[in-house]
């Protein structure tokens, strides 16, 4: 049974109040753009992420959101979406005060009736405080073996788990 098939059966059918329901209220970030990449939905979440209300972003252009350097990666990711192709990837946005985030887009062709497709449809997770963590993480492991110090770590039963190379 396709996913189609499940959501429309009589123990579970969803009408467009739900759905909108799904888009308003998720607590991930939920954009929907035309096929120039202007915003024609935004969620509080999303919003939020970007220090703007929903309202103040409907119109704009996604690359008015990004730095330009994130722009090919736009126009690639978009393209796809334009033959009908879901991907993820992760995007640099522009908050509303200059500041930046890292974001993780989970994006899906927007289709109309006749199956046309008229834009992008996209989850959008804030993933800045992992991504710094990581760097922090590789920045404590480089120290660590560039250390003129050996570093040795042990489980609890004495065997060694690293060595560092010394």
């Amino acid at each position: 049974m396709s996913q189609d098939e499940r959501l429309n059966t009589e123990d579970f059918q969803l009408d467009e109040k739900h759905y909108r329901e799904l888009l308003i209220y998720l607590p991930e970030g939920v954009a929907i753009t035309d096929l120039d990449e202007h915003l024609v939905f935004a969620n509080d979440e999303f919003a939020a992420m970007l220090s703007y209300e929903y309202q103040e972003l409907l119109g704009m252009s996604m690359y008015d959101l990004i730095p330009e350097r994130e722009s090919p990666i736009l126009r690639r990711e978009s393209a796809k979406r334009v033959v009908g192709v879901s991907s993820g990837y992760n995007l640099v946005l522009v908050r509303k005060d200059g500041g930046e985030i890292i974001v993780r887009v989970s994006g899906v062709p927007r289709r109309d009736e006749e199956d046309n497709v008229v834009g992008t449809m996209a989850v959008i997770i804030d993933i800045t405080a992992e991504r710094e963590k990581e760097l922090e993480l590789q920045k404590l492991s480089r120290a660590i073996e560039a250390s003129p110090t050996s570093v040795v770590i042990t489980d609890l039963d004495g065997t060694m788990e690293y060595v560092n190379p010394k």
